[in-house]
């Protein structure tokens, strides 16, 4: 454990410190002023050094120190650092005299930035509030929502806009960047409210919160313990002219929560519920490791709110008007916990807590760290609300086709979904009793346990019985089901062994039908055919064959008469030999050729033969 030394000790009370993005300079906020401390280059679990000491000297600057020397009047209403900062070091400082101004680390004396809220709200005296402040028409809180691009002389720029509440429930927006082509931004507002509200939704307005989302999500909170959840929506063009608004947004508040800030009790005497008027500013704090989650932080505990349409709101683009007006009517509502109750009585003292924190510690897990007035600091491990689906072992793609019933298309959600919202807690309402809690009388005590019995009989009790109620109901619907699916079954054996006795008694008459149509088609060929042979006229393929058998005709006739002709001239040939032979004594034509001649003529009288038989059959098959 190491203990931080300043360097120039604060001159003011600090009653909260801020941790910049990057984790190396804290805000020490008090009342009347700010400094900031630079951490060492190595803390930490992990980047401790082996010669780490016990106590480290750390740089400290103060915050427009003069200016809160000048007007000790002027008290800090709320310090968060600016996240459009290259380095990191700008802070944002909102004061009761209606100022926001944006100071730089390395320039702390002279602001960068200054804006002016309204008027000038800055009374005399220090104890006395001005009248702007007791009409709430000065700034209380404020909240940075997300960056938008602007493009400025061809350059793109990040404006980051600036969401300031007053006192009287009016939210206006600021836009402010750094970019040195972008002009200081103008005050803008206040912004709609829908539906509208005779009292703005309260007078006693506190607190400002911007969840990062988008579209952005306000959380408004009143010194009375009320919680109002808008969406901040841009609103049409013509709608802004005829309402003649500056602002392009307008709030749309979702829904409203009311916090219990002490718990509620009954009288012994009347057994009547003791109401208590108990006010008191909340702090609202984000959770970095949930955007849905938020904490508020009173003089009377702590409580956590989870906001389960968060994820949804996200999906929906800005375009899809639709998919928005949908989420708006799913109705769902958001989760509250009551964490640490300090007052758990009218009766009982006040005891604020001095500050929060949320650590993700490997070993820990994720846990809420609570300061308590007495300087006691308390670790509360956080559960989520919210069921988280998980996902499933990797399976085969076999094994992964599971059939779904068609009866579960007939319900929304499933039965094991109705039962977790039947015992989903909407509030808790069993928080831990720390600082003047521990100190009670007997009756105090008895009222407690009168409260203890309320709250099981009416959020625990009561909630097993609606869902044993649920449980018999779909056992006899289940049961019902299952008759009917049986009778169902029995109909339909019923009519498969029907359908099987019709499809043989089918399958034989389309057999006998199959043969019946080929003897049809073989007689309707032979019809055909023979109609096709006592037609007078001829076809074109007849025509054709004709002028072929026509043409071969008179080949033949031709092969005829040369056959006759070479006929004669062998015979001729013959008796010129014989003559020759006779005259010379012997032969002029050897064996061979003579064997050659006889085989030449053979072949030619054969090709003559299959070519006279080949002209019988075509004058057979014409019947010529």
């Amino acid at each position: 454990m190491c203990s931080l030394i300043c360097t120039s000790v604060p001159i003011f009370d600090v009653e909260s410190i801020v941790l910049n993005t990057t984790g190396h300079l804290v805000a020490l906020i008090g009342k009347n002023g700010v400094s900031v401390l630079e951490l060492p280059r190595r803390w930490g679990k992990c980047e401790e050094s082996d010669d780490v000491k016990q106590k480290m000297i750390c740089r400290t600057t103060p915050i427009a120190e003069r200016f809160f020397l000048g007007f000790p009047n002027t008290r800090v209403l709320k310090v968060d650092w600016h996240p459009g900062g290259d380095t990191d070091s700008h802070l944002a400082i909102l004061t009761s005299d209606n100022f926001f101004r944006v100071y730089s680390v390395g320039d702390p004396e002279s602001p960068a930035q200054v804006y002016q809220l309204g008027e000038v709200s800055q009374s005399l005296s220090g104890s006395t509030p001005s009248p702007y402040q007791l009409l709430g028409e000065a700034a209380v809180s404020f909240d940075f929502g997300a960056a938008t691009h602007v493009k400025q002389h061809q350059r793109d720029e990040i404006v980051w806009p600036v969401f300031v509440l007053y006192g009287n429930g009016d939210v206006f927006t600021l836009a402010t960047s750094f970019g040195r082509n972008i002009r200081p931004g103008t005050l803008q507002g206040p912004l709609s409210m829908n539906p509208a509200a005779e009292d703005n939704y309260g007078v006693d307005s506190c607190s400002l919160l911007c969840l990062s989302t988008t579209p952005a999500v306000l959380v408004i909170a009143t010194s009375s313990g009320k919680l109002y959840h808008c969406v901040a929506m841009e609103r049409d063009a013509d709608e802004t002219r005829q309402k003649e608004e500056t602002a392009d947004l307008s709030l749309y508040v979702y829904e409203s929560v009311e916090l219990e800030l002490s718990l509620t009790t009954v009288s012994l005497e009347t057994t009547d519920i003791v109401e208590d008027d108990f006010s008191c500013l909340i702090t609202l704090h984000k959770d970095p490791t949930a955007v849905g989650r938020y904490f508020c932080s009173h003089s009377a505990g702590v409580h956590c709110v989870v906001v389960p349409w968060i994820g949804s709101l996200q999906s929906a683009t800005d375009d899809d008007t639709s998919a928005v007006a949908q989420i708006f009517m799913q109705e769902q509502s958001c989760i509250v916990e009551h964490l640490v109750c300090t007052k758990p009585l009218p009766s009982s003292p006040p005891s604020p807590i001095l500050g929060i924190c949320v650590s993700s510690d490997p070993t820990l897990g994720l846990t809420l760290l609570c300061l308590l007035s007495t300087f006691e600091c308390m670790a509360l491990p956080l559960r989520s609300s919210v069921h988280i689906p998980t996902e499933g072992r990797l399976l085969s793609a076999g094994a992964s086709e599971v059939i779904v019933s068609p009866l579960r298309s007939l319900h929304r959600q499933s039965f094991k979904s109705h039962i977790q919202q039947l015992l989903l807690q909407r509030t808790s309402c069993h928080p831990l009793l720390r600082g003047g809690a521990t100190d009670m009388e007997a009756a105090e005590c008895f009222q407690l346990l009168g409260r203890t019995t309320q709250v099981l009989r009416e959020h625990y009790l009561q909630r097993h019985q609606q869902v044993m109620d649920a449980i018999e109901r779909r056992v006899q619907a289940l049961t019902e089901q299952k008759e009917l699916q049986m009778h169902d079954l029995q109909a339909i054996s019923r009519s498969k062994l029907e359908l099987q006795d019709n499809a043989e008694s089918l399958a034989d008459r389309y057999e006998e039908m199959t043969d019946r149509m080929d003897e049809a088609v073989s007689r309707a060929e032979q019809l055909l055919r023979k109609l096709q042979s006592r037609t007078p006229v001829l076809s074109d393929a007849e025509r054709s064959m004709a002028a072929e058998l026509n043409q071969m005709q008179e080949k033949i006739d031709q092969f005829k008469s040369s056959l006759l002709q070479v006929k004669k001239k062998a015979e001729y040939q013959k008796l010129q030999v014989r003559r020759q032979s006779k005259q010379n004594g012997g032969q002029l034509v050897g064996g061979e050729q003579t064997e050659q001649l006889s085989s030449v003529l053979q072949n030619e009288g054969a090709v003559i033969g299959k070519l006279m038989f080949q002209v019988k059959q075509f004058k057979n098959t014409l019947s010529m």
